[in-house]
């Protein structure tokens, strides 16, 4: 029973977290994060690489928004969680130098301790999202 209700509390965690980076509260979205997170960006887009701590997260959520012109947003689709992951299946959309931005991904998450210690976020279309950062 104790695994059920830690997969429930790690669900809601993750999800207020998506909800407050989508009303731009980011101090709620940085305090469900360790203090060693790590923040995985696969590909070859000036965005890609490994960010570690929540100040190189939030330099990184600075670059999105910006080489966005602030349209940079996403929409939950769905969210399975467990004791120890949450995944998060998101649809992500932007502008950017005339481009737009539709892609699916998941955001997988591993957690430890009540809170947020890894994100990498994959897209269906890796192409796609490097072009549209780059």
């Amino acid at each position: 029973m104790a695994q059920v209700q830690t997969a429930r509390a790690n669900r809601e965690l993750i999800i207020a977290g998506y909800e407050a980076f989508g009303r731009g509260d980011l101090e709620t979205v940085r305090a469900m994060w360790t203090d060693d997170i790590e923040w995985v960006i696969p590909g070859r887009s000036p965005l890609a690489g490994t960010y570690r701590g929540p100040d190189a997260i939030m330099g990184f959520f600075q670059q999105l928004m910006e080489r966005s012109g602030g349209t940079y947003r996403l929409e939950v689709r769905d969210v399975l969680a467990s004791d120890d992951h949450v995944a998060v299946l998101v649809q992500q959309h932007g502008e950017r130098n005339g481009r737009t931005l539709h892609l699916a991904g998941v955001h997988v998450w591993k957690m430890r301790d009540g809170k947020a210690a890894r994100f990498i976020g994959m897209e269906d279309d890796f192409y796609g999202g490097d072009e549209f950062w780059s």
